[in-house]
């Protein structure tokens, strides 16, 4: 299993509020520090928590040769997720324009 984990609310920015942040934040992120860590130990999972893009793929390369359930959390920025949506939805979007001749 790999958790995405945005500290809470991420999904929250797509939203118009999100552009008021002296509501925002305390009122639809609910930020927190939360790990998947105990989840895992609840179920006698092996878990991890890479910190970069490398250390992720080797992560993911060895729990997915082992066969063996395991849970890897990766943190990521809210914000920063955001941007990424935008990011590859203007590339999709130059992508089937370009395919379709428009």
């Amino acid at each position: 299993v790999v958790a995405l984990n945005n500290g809470g609310g991420g999904i929250f920015h797509f939203l118009p509020i999100a552009e008021r942040e002296e509501v925002f934040e305390p009122h639809f992120t609910t930020p927190h520090e939360r790990s998947f860590e105990q989840a895992a130990a609840m179920f006698d999972l092996p878990y991890e928590r890479p910190t970069t893009p490398e250390a992720f793929a080797a992560a993911y390369r060895e729990r997915s040769r082992s066969g063996a359930p395991a849970l890897i959390e990766v943190r990521t920025d809210r914000r920063e997720n955001r941007a990424l949506h935008e990011r590859l939805e203007s590339r999709v979007a130059e992508a089937v324009r370009e395919t379709l001749g428009a």
